[in-house]
């Protein structure tokens, strides 16, 4: 298993994650909440949310926000932040398993997974978990970037 898959090593980063990290997450969770084009009043879940870039921006613009994470210090850095912008009204933050969403099936309008989903053991049961919390005709927006091997990366898929 991917050692980025388990809580310790996100629990290990939390407090500085969010500092290093938080300029390029705004870029791309802007970009997502675009494409999903949320209705008024939209209820979100913001799956292995890490510091919870999304959820707050989505709660800033109306939406209200369930979010999950599997690393603890994570959650509760993500909860400060929450309680720090005056949003504890509108994002519920736990913390759990992308691959078992401890949410209703069907009453989410979006379903977020902001570079979290690529590291998840089973991405197929995270896909049907965001599948199975939306309502009909819901979206969900997934970011990732390429499985990283070798010192450069492949860029592209095999040649047939």
């Amino acid at each position: 298993m991917n050692a980025l898959a388990t809580a310790e090593p996100w629990d290990l980063v939390a407090v500085a994650y969010v500092a290093d990290a938080l300029p390029y997450f705004e870029t791309f969770s802007r970009e997502a909440l675009r494409l999903a084009a949320l209705p008024t009043r939209a209820r979100v879940a913001d799956i292995a949310a890490g510091p919870g870039t999304l959820s707050l921006l989505a709660a800033t613009g109306g939406a209200t926000v369930s979010a999950i994470d599997l690393s603890p210090n994570m959650v509760a850095e993500f909860r400060a932040r929450v309680a720090a912008a005056g949003l504890d009204a509108a994002v519920d933050v736990r913390v759990g398993d992308g691959q078992q969403l401890p949410f209703e099936s069907g009453v989410f309008d979006a379903a977020f997974s902001m570079f979290g989903l690529m590291f998840f053991p089973d991405r197929a049961a995270g896909l049907r978990e965001m599948k199975r919390v939306l309502k009909p005709g819901g979206r969900a927006v997934v970011s990732s970037w390429i499985p990283f091997e070798g010192p450069f990366g492949v860029l592209c898929g095999p040649s047939p």
